[in-house]
C-alpha cells in the first residue's frame, strides 16, 4: 500500500463520526451477545428476536458501508485496488453471505392454531 492511500485511510479511522459509527457497531455486537444468554432469551424472546434481526442486519449494512468507503478512497487516491486491499471487501461478501443464506432458506408453512380456551 503506497504511503498517501495508507495516510488517508489511517485520517479515515481517526475521523470522530467513524470512530463513533465503530462505537455503535461494537455496542450493538455486545448487546446482541448479552441478549443471547438463556435467562434473558426465556423471559424476553420477543427482545431477544428484535435484538439479533435488526442489530444484526443493522451491523451488517454499516459495515459495507464503512469498507465500501475506505475501498472508495483507495481507488480515488491510488487510481485502481491496490493488491490485497479488496480482502476486506471480500470477507464482508462472504459474511453477508453466511447470515443471508438461512433468510433465503425460509419457507411459509400453514399454521394450525390451537385454542386452548375452549375445553374439549
Amino acid at each position: 500500500m503506497s504511503m498517501p492511500v495508507a495516510l488517508e485511510i489511517v485520517a479515515v479511522a481517526a475521523d470522530p463520526a467513524v470512530r463513533r459509527v465503530e462505537s455503535g457497531v461494537l455496542v450493538t455486537l455486545v448487546t446482541m451477545a448479552w441478549s443471547a444468554r438463556q435467562r434473558f432469551r426465556e423471559r424476553r424472546h420477543d427482545a431477544f428476536e428484535a435484538v439479533h434481526r435488526y442489530g444484526g442486519w443493522s451491523v451488517l449494512i454499516v459495515l459495507t458501508v464503512l469498507v465500501g468507503w475506505r475501498l472508495l478512497l483507495g481507488v480515488r487516491a491510488h487510481g485502481s485496488l491496490e493488491p490485497g486491499s479488496g480482502w476486506p471487501a471480500l470477507s464482508l461478501m462472504i459474511l453477508i453471505g453466511i447470515v443471508a443464506h438461512p433468510w433465503v432458506g425460509v419457507r411459509r408453512v400453514p399454521v394450525q392454531v390451537l385454542d386452548v380456551r375452549r375445553r374439549s
